[in-house]
């Protein structure tokens, strides 16, 4: 009977504590809202694919979520519409694809993830339980020139990983640098 108060008492006091996370962690997030309010993005620092067209360029990633089979879906591919994801693409091991102006971007599916993951260049990433994979922005011949705010996440069966990235199309006359 005593081990059974104990273990109550002790998971309230772990719910106390959680609950005290979550407020500390609110807070902290409604002081970085108000600090930025005054601008139209999110302060954020983002990786930025710069194209002109007819090329292609690939942007290499990692995530602590697994890039091959998994019961939570995998990988999804969405832009950003107003501040928040649209509906994304998400095909559950295959190659993903989403386009828009153009423009094609490409998430491999699970088994090109792996062994891309796997090769012996990425040693030092494996131990650190961190796996890499690709993102392939494709713009046509006729792609319009632009900004493209793009959201990826990896849900898995252990949890779930996300971020975004920009593309800005240049125009056909534009060199990059």
């Amino acid at each position: 009977m005593k081990v059974r108060a104990i273990a109550v008492l002790c998971g309230g006091l772990g719910l106390l504590g959680l609950g005290c996370n979550m407020i500390a962690t609110w807070n902290a997030g409604a002081v970085a809202a108000e600090t930025h309010a005054h601008l139209e993005a999110p302060p954020e620092i983002l990786p930025l694919v710069v194209i002109k067209p007819g090329e292609t360029q690939v942007l290499s990633m990692t995530t602590f979520c697994t890039v091959g089979s998994t019961r939570g879906g995998g990988f999804s591919l969405s832009e950003i519409v107003d501040g928040k994801p649209v509906a994304g693409k998400s095909v559950a091991g295959l190659d993903i694809s989403y386009s828009r102006d153009g423009i094609e971007v490409t998430i491999p599916g699970w088994s090109k993830a792996v062994d891309f993951s796997n090769l012996p260049k990425f040693a030092a990433l494996k131990e650190q339980n961190l796996q890499a994979f690709e993102v392939t922005v494709t713009a046509s011949a006729d792609s319009k020139p632009g900004l493209i705010n793009m959201h990826i996440a990896d849900s898995t069966c252990n949890g779930d990983c996300h971020t975004n990235f920009r593309i800005l199309v240049l125009p056909k006359q534009a060199e990059a640098k």
